[in-house]
């Protein structure tokens, strides 16, 4: 019998030491693994996923607002002249226009006589083109002045003549200086065979009866231009869900507007300048 108890003693004693051992070996590994995730938590530097945007250049912000001066300006620039072309033109007579045209005003009324188209003037950019300009002539009544207007195409068809034509046009136009290529390309030739008859014909500026278009292109464009520069400048990085694809259309439809004011613009500029 004790024997027997001595025996369980020792067994239960090395039970003991061996799950002694056993917390020791798996302690010093916890130990172990402890101190080396805390080192590489140490050693390792935080890392963003997220990138910070990077800071732009001297350069780069005169650049930018180099464009952004240029742009608005045209912007206002489309925006005015539309609107004084429109709206706020000191208006006069048509009869008036036969003795004194200024400049930047309208004259509206009846236009009694009127050549046929006497040139047209094609504007181009490498090739492209980029509007044409339709020339008539204007007599006064009593057939001593002549004074050159600038008309839609349609002229031709809806007053097909080849000598001038008797008329009741009820018409608005505005006076703008006529450019080199309309002096030496055509209106040399028409000068001179007048003056040698007597008759006097303005050389230095012409009536657009296109005005009411022009304008109201010109207020498009310029509206247009400055919701680019406000969407772009301030929203185009806003505007989105949850996978992209009202960013992409919104960005896509400005993008659209934008190539249309660009194209308006280019018109414009050719049609009717700064």
């Amino acid at each position: 019998m004790n024997l027997q108890t001595e025996d369980n003693n020792m067994f239960t004693s090395n039970s003991m030491n061996e799950s002694d051992v056993r917390e020791n070996e798996f302690g010093k590994y916890d130990d172990l693994y402890n101190q080396n995730f805390s080192n590489e938590v140490e050693e390792t530097p935080y890392v963003s996923a997220v990138k910070e945007p990077e800071k732009k250049s001297l350069k780069d912000k005169v650049l930018i607002a180099l464009g952004l001066v240029i742009f608005i300006g045209i912007a206002v620039w489309c925006l005015v002249s539309g609107a004084k072309a429109l709206f706020f033109a000191p208006v006069h007579s048509m009869e008036d226009a036969f003795t004194d045209l200024v400049e930047g005003d309208v004259y509206e009324g009846t236009i009694t006589c009127i050549s046929p188209e006497v040139g047209e003037l094609k504007h181009t950019i490498n090739f492209i083109p980029a509007g044409t300009e339709h020339f008539y002539l204007m007599v006064s009544e009593d057939g001593t002045s002549v004074v050159p207007i600038r008309a839609s195409k349609k002229w031709d068809t809806l007053y097909a003549s080849t000598d001038w034509l008797e008329v009741s046009l009820q018409e608005r136009g505005i006076v703008r200086e006529m450019d080199y290529k309309v002096k030496s390309e055509l209106m040399s030739d028409i000068v001179a065979a007048f003056t040698a008859e007597g008759i006097k014909v303005e050389q230095s500026y012409y009536l657009d009866l296109n005005a009411n278009k022009m304008g109201t292109l010109q207020i498009v464009a310029g509206i247009a231009i400055l919701l680019c520069i406000v969407y772009f400048g301030f929203f185009a990085n806003r505007v989105k869900n949850d996978n992209g694809t009202f960013s992409v259309t919104i960005n896509g439809i400005m993008l659209v507007l934008g190539f249309v004011a660009a194209c308006l613009i280019i018109y414009l500029l050719n049609m009717v300048g700064l």
